[in-house]
């Protein structure tokens, strides 16, 4: 349905900033679909009838504008416990990419700083942000 990326940066207990983008199908041209390898649907699908991009971004923007404000004040902290009722990774298999190193594992969930914990070998490993991809294997 869409896609998420969020480039961030920050000093160690300082300011953080974030510049998020994000893609979603809302009106998925049949000649573009045909080009498209795996499983995917466009809102106009879900909805059953054509959807309003501007309708869209308003819906967005309602719920994500209030979600910065407190992630600003309070950091990621009340997000956690629904990330993790949502977290499709959690207890399954995983590949990290990190710097052209390839790492196996199971993804344990996100520790309180953001990080994504995987349990390797016995032992529980911290990935944060930056050149990490995470696919599931």
């Amino acid at each position: 349905l869409g896609g998420l990326l969020v480039e961030g940066g920050g000093e160690f207990a300082g300011p953080a900033r974030a510049v998020i983008g994000l893609g979603l199908n809302v009106h998925m041209p049949a000649a573009a679909a045909a080009d498209i390898g795996q499983p995917w649907v466009d809102l106009d699908a879900l909805a059953g009838l054509p959807v309003r991009r501007d309708a869209v971004v308003m819906a967005l923007l309602s719920s994500l504008l209030p979600a910065l404000d407190l992630f600003e004040q309070e950091g990621l902290a009340p997000f956690l416990p629904r990330y993790a009722g949502m977290d499709v990774l959690r207890g399954r298999a995983v590949r990290v990419e990190e710097g052209g190193v390839m790492h196996e594992g199971v993804a344990c969930g996100l520790a309180d700083d953001g990080a994504l914990k995987v349990e390797m070998a016995g032992r529980e490993t911290c990935f944060h942000a930056g050149e990490v991809s995470v696919r599931a294997a």
